[in-house]
């Protein structure tokens, strides 16, 4: 499996009132994660996505930038407070599609790259609006990938 994973694009600040659920992408995020999109060459399949307003918005972009034609699969493996074996479970629900992107947060994304990557201490930044790419071995056993690239936002 491909699999593309895209942190969300840059979202309103925190502030008293709104949720940090509620909390959608500023125009600055919508530009960048069109742009990177658009430059990534990716041809998901399927897109998961965190149910969380910001991921939602960047996943909906995704759409239709690369025209994909299945629905948005919003997922709670993606959420925040997840983790990397949840999401591993997941992924394995998606066998059957060959190239699956998922939107999501950091630290979470950071924490599966090094996950999939099978070394689960390394700490891995990933900035508002990146989109990189990991080819996995399979989707059974302990995780085996490769990462092909990462394209930082803009």
């Amino acid at each position: 499996m491909v699999l593309y994973i895209v942190r969300h694009g840059r979202a309103e600040e925190p502030r008293a009132g709104l949720a940090d659920e509620d909390r959608a992408l500023t125009e600055r995020g919508r530009r960048e994660v069109r742009a990177t999109l658009g430059r990534a060459g990716a041809a998901p399949v399927r897109i998961l996505t965190s149910p969380l307003r910001r991921a939602r918005e960047t996943a909906e972009i995704a759409v239709e930038v690369l025209r994909c034609s299945e629905p948005l699969v919003l997922t709670r493996a993606l959420a925040p407070e997840s983790s990397p074996e949840r999401i591993w479970r997941e992924l394995s629900d998606h066998a059957d599609s060959p190239e699956v992107m998922m939107i999501g947060h950091q630290p979470l994304l950071g924490a599966i790259y090094a996950f999939l990557l099978g070394s689960p201490a390394l700490a891995v930044s990933v900035d508002p609006g990146s989109v990189g790419c990991i080819e996995l071995d399979g989707l059974s056993g302990p995780p085996r990938g490769e990462l092909c690239w990462l394209l930082p936002p803009g």
